[in-house]
């Protein structure tokens, strides 16, 4: 699989998207409420900001 550097996911449609194991590392305009909709992340890289404002406001303690 080929990581998505770069790719511009601004107005994207993620809604139900299975990101499973995507590379999401270097893209541009990824936002939470893009992230908040897709259907799984299961074991997805994020970059550290992103994963950051994921975990703050998803996972419970």
């Amino acid at each position: 699989m080929c990581p998505a550097q770069e790719a511009n996911l601004q107005e994207a449609n993620l809604q139900e998207a299975n990101l499973q194991e995507a590379k999401l590392n270097n893209v541009k305009n990824l936002s939470f409420d893009q992230l908040s909709k897709v259907k799984t992340l299961h074991n997805a890289k994020l970059d550290e900001e992103n994963f950051t404002l994921f975990n703050e406001l998803y996972v419970t303690a």
